[in-house]
């Protein structure tokens, strides 16, 4: 199952954790936003993170 944790640069906020079995990341020029087939779960502008990691040990598939 697809799972990411996004840092802020901010370091007085706390990371966020995602997972989702259908979850997909896009990193655009100025969002990072984080959706489903049913919508965004979770966006933020992409200023405003240190680092986004994918923690899942299954290997994507296309």
């Amino acid at each position: 199952m697809p799972a990411y944790v996004i840092s802020p640069a901010d370091t007085k906020q706390g990371d966020v954790c995602i997972d989702d079995p259908e979850l997909k990341l896009d990193l655009g020029p100025h969002w990072a936003v984080l959706s489903t087939p049913d919508g965004i779960a979770y966006a933020m502008p992409t200023a405003q993170v240190a680092a986004i990691q994918r923690l899942d040990d299954e290997p994507h598939e296309e």
